[in-house]
């Protein structure tokens, strides 16, 4: 017997962000949209599968990585003087890069 896919994944590019992509397999027009951002220190792999159980359950989520992390670099995050540095500007470069995304999901 074959087991039916119920949730599709896979790893976009949008803008020059990567980010991975979930959604129910069998999406609606109107499926609701869940932006799931990682935590200082971790990856967008770090949350595929909470975003795979919110697929499951009815969500298309996009997990971007943020600046600084993941496929976008890395910094020796214990150190407190990259914390002061970077925190902020990693913060800051989300929330600009929010509205691409946003964009992106609605179509």
């Amino acid at each position: 017997m074959q087991q039916k896919k119920l949730v599709d994944s896979s790893r976009l590019e949008i803008a020059g962000i990567p980010l991975f992509y979930t959604r129910p397999a069998a999406m609606e027009k109107d499926t609701p949209t869940v932006f799931l951002y990682h935590g200082w220190s971790s990856r967008k792999e770090n949350y595929l599968f909470m975003a795979k159980v919110l697929s499951f359950y009815g969500y298309q989520v996009l997990i971007p990585d943020a600046a600084n992390h993941g496929e976008r670099g890395s910094l020796n995050y214990d150190d407190t003087g990259e914390m002061e540095n970077y925190f902020w500007q990693t913060v800051i470069s989300s929330v600009e890069e929010f509205p691409v995304l946003l964009q992106e999901a609605n179509k």
